[in-house]
């Protein structure tokens, strides 16, 4: 839609009936400018062909509804005054030169120039458009540029019981940017916008729900979940820069319907989660089942609610983290990513107990409640790696069983590059008990083919 739509509407309003009282000549000519003789659409802007037009009383119809077809009417309006040039620049004629015959005097037309001039000074702007493209806002936040009364009827940043039919929606809590403090279910229903739409991207720019509970990590207060496509952990906790994938399948499909329950202890609770829909083998199209996809030579994942502070490793999770492989690169390297909050670390926590710590702990046989699979990761740089190992916990990363060993990288040449987490149903109420774990942060590096 063109800007300089938006502007007609504003000047036709202005010349109201007082406004052209005592300049009948300009109104007139004002009016001349809008009629064409070939095109009845604009006939809206032009007297009827049996009225007489008394220009000292001059009535200007009032533009049509706020539809498609005005729109378009009065773009096409604007373009019969306005032709747009590829570098957007050219404006209105001069008004001392107007259209037709018949003479003028100088003075005259210096004072119609002179009167006219605020209303015609809007169409200065007029040459620039508002294109649906992809933009950042001042803001920000990236999506599709729109005009402000676009942006208003299309709902691209929706609250409590929105039904979201444009791509690149913020689904965000009552009152935000303000913390919602309350008890209640806060629903968004996501209608793919095509039937080639496979999966959606879920970034939680700002998502902070209260903890879980303190003995077995449960999500029994706040929680997030995603219906409507494959099944998907539910989660609470703070998990801003984070993300999720949603696999929905092609064709078409039941909405999926994201939800956050409230309830609870008093607590600040905020979120904006930005909704993109990704179409069918994309270049963005993560692998199926991969709840998380990264891209990137280097980076770094992380699990939900994963804070060196007050994070909880969160119960009854079961999902697999994916790492694109870039050109060129045949390995992987892990590394716990730096703790500078406790003084033993705990970037790599995922069995064990703070009180009692167990080291790095290795292989199914011992991991057996919470656990994290790399496939044939080892200590050694060098493909094939003579010795390997698939599952790790404890509250250190190392394919060596250790209660000393510390953190160390691990290489893995197994591809595509792939973690599985999974944690049971309880912490501190298994047998030993398993005490304020924070989950994984891991930094990784691609290794170059050799």
């Amino acid at each position: 839609m063109y800007l300089t739509a938006w502007l007609v509407v504003m000047t036709l309003v202005a010349l109201t009936p007082a406004a052209t009282e005592g300049r009948g000549r300009d109104a007139q000519y004002y009016l001349s400018r809008w009629s064409s003789k070939n095109s009845p659409k604009h006939k809206v802007f032009t007297p009827s062909a049996t009225e007489s037009l008394d220009v000292n009383n001059a009535q200007i119809p009032a533009p049509p509804g706020y539809t498609t077809a005005s729109r378009l009417l009065l773009t096409e309006a604007v373009t019969e005054l306005v032709p747009i040039t590829a570098d957007n620049t050219q404006i209105l004629p001069p008004l001392s030169s107007p259209r037709g015959t018949g003479s003028r005097n100088t003075n005259s037309t210096e004072e119609r120039d002179s009167r006219l001039s605020p209303v015609f000074s809007l169409f200065n702007m007029a040459s620039a458009r508002v294109r649906n493209v992809a933009c950042t806002a001042s803001s920000g936040d990236n999506g599709t540029c729109y005009s402000t009364s676009d942006c208003a009827r299309l709902g691209v940043q929706l609250s409590c019981g929105g039904v979201a039919t444009q791509n690149c929606t913020y689904f965000v809590n009552s009152n935000y940017p303000t913390a919602f403090d309350g008890v209640g279910s806060c629903q968004l229903t996501v209608n793919k916008i095509r039937n080639d739409i496979c999966q959606l991207r879920l970034d939680f720019d700002t998502l902070t729900l209260s903890q879980p509970e303190n003995n077995d990590h449960q999500c029994v207060n706040d929680r997030f979940t995603v219906s409507g496509g494959t099944p998907v952990p539910t989660i609470c906790g703070t998990n801003t820069g984070n993300h999720m994938y949603v696999d929905l399948g092609p064709g078409a499909t039941t909405p999926s319907v994201l939800t956050f329950v409230t309830m609870g202890p008093s607590f600040e609770r905020k979120w904006k989660v930005k909704v993109t829909q990704i179409p069918c083998n994309s270049d963005f199209t993560a692998p199926t089942n991969c709840l998380q996809y990264y891209q990137g030579v280097t980076g770094q994942v992380k699990t939900y609610n994963y804070d060196l502070t007050s994070g909880l490793q969160l119960s009854n999770q079961d999902y697999t983290m994916c790492i694109r492989t870039e050109k060129n690169f045949c390995g992987i390297q892990y590394m716990a990513c730096t703790d500078t909050v406790n003084a033993e670390p705990q970037s790599f926590s995922i069995t064990g107990s703070t009180a009692q710590p167990v080291g790095s702990v290795v292989g199914a046989a011992d991991c057996t409640r919470d656990w994290v699979t790399i496939p044939c990761v080892s200590v050694d740089s060098r493909s094939p790696a003579t010795s390997c190992q698939d599952r790790l916990c404890g509250d250190n990363l190392n394919t060596i069983a250790s209660t000393t060993g510390g953190n160390v990288r691990v290489f893995s040449f197994v591809k595509p590059f792939i973690l599985v987490y999974h944690t049971d149903s309880q912490e501190a109420s298994s047998s030993p008990a398993e005490v304020e774990n924070r989950g994984f942060c891991l930094d990784y590096v691609q290794q170059p083919c050799v």
